[in-house]
């Protein structure tokens, strides 16, 4: 086929147009950090990032969720380790008050319960911002106490139930309401309530009644024992929040880290390419040149 000047002009001018578009693209690719400003640059890379990045919102999602839950769950463990001393504190008191000098140390001794108390009632509405760890998802403060000393709860049983993974079956219950926390079976085989228990125990030093005093020093234990149960369940759960949160960040890297190759522009490599675009657009530039300067005269 016979070339033409028109048709060699045509091809130059294309060249042209190819060059300056290539080095539009690699200019922003350099300038912005991205290969993929639109999808049309790579469609294919295109639903594979917007795939990834719908991911990594996901995770950052659940992420929050863990760290509610670890945040829970320690405030949590806090309350229960106090509570936990504030029994051993009791059972110590009522041991004292069953010695040979507890006439003389009696006074010292219920005062002491007094404030264990206190401890006892302040720790079972213990909160977590502005929400009760213990009162279900009640909205109130859980435990309050009426002048004969009985243990009133205002919260419910309901489970607060928080996402703590992606798919199905990975939801966690978070929350230990107050009847799992501080109502326990007594020495008698019925149910009793530990703030109960510290009320009746401040009454039995007043009196000196020592068969309640030796009674309420098992239910103590039992108390403790109960307490104890609720906090291996509590550890249990920032055991696995810990397991998920660990496993996540490793995904969420590995994630970030394909996301990084896909759309991410290598440099290095396309400063060089850039050269080399602007060194043939210089070259298509001279040839168009000279092609335009041609003429039939020039061969008269």
């Amino acid at each position: 086929m016979r070339i033409t000047l028109a048709m060699s002009q045509q091809q130059t001018l294309q060249d042209l147009n190819n060059n300056s578009t290539e080095i539009s693209r690699l200019g922003s690719a350099i300038s912005s950090g991205t290969t993929l400003a639109k999808p049309s640059d790579d469609p294919s890379a295109w639903a594979q990032a917007m795939n990834i990045k719908q991911g990594l919102r996901e995770y950052d999602a659940i992420s929050d969720n863990l760290d509610f839950v670890t945040s829970w769950g320690n405030t949590t463990d806090g309350a229960l380790n106090q509570l936990y001393d504030v029994i051993a504190q009791a059972k110590n008191a009522a041991i004292k008050a069953q010695g040979p000098d507890c006439d003389e140390a009696r006074a010292s001794l219920v005062a002491t319960v007094d404030g264990l108390l206190e401890d006892a009632l302040s720790l079972a509405n213990t909160q977590h911002g502005d929400r009760y760890i213990f009162s279900g998802l009640a909205d109130a403060k859980p435990y309050s106490m009426d002048a004969s000393g009985n243990a009133i709860y205002a919260g419910d049983s309901k489970a607060l139930v928080v996402r703590t993974g992606t798919g199905t079956n990975n939801n966690e219950t978070i929350n230990l309401t107050g009847p799992e926390v501080f109502d326990h079976t007594n020495s008698s085989g019925g149910t009793s309530n530990l703030l109960e228990d510290l009320y009746a125990l401040k009454q039995a030093m007043s009196s000196g009644d020592t068969t309640a005093l030796a009674s309420l020093q098992d239910d103590l234990d039992l108390a403790a024992k109960n307490v104890s149960k609720c906090q291996s369940k509590s550890g249990l759960l920032l055991s696995r929040i810990e397991d998920k949160q660990s496993a996540l960040l490793t995904i969420t890297t590995n994630r970030k880290d394909t996301l990084s190759n896909i759309q991410d522009t290598d440099l290095a490599n396309a400063i060089t390419q850039l050269q080399t675009k602007q060194t043939a657009l210089q070259a298509a530039l001279q040839v168009t040149g000279m092609l335009s300067n041609l003429n039939l005269t020039q061969y008269l």
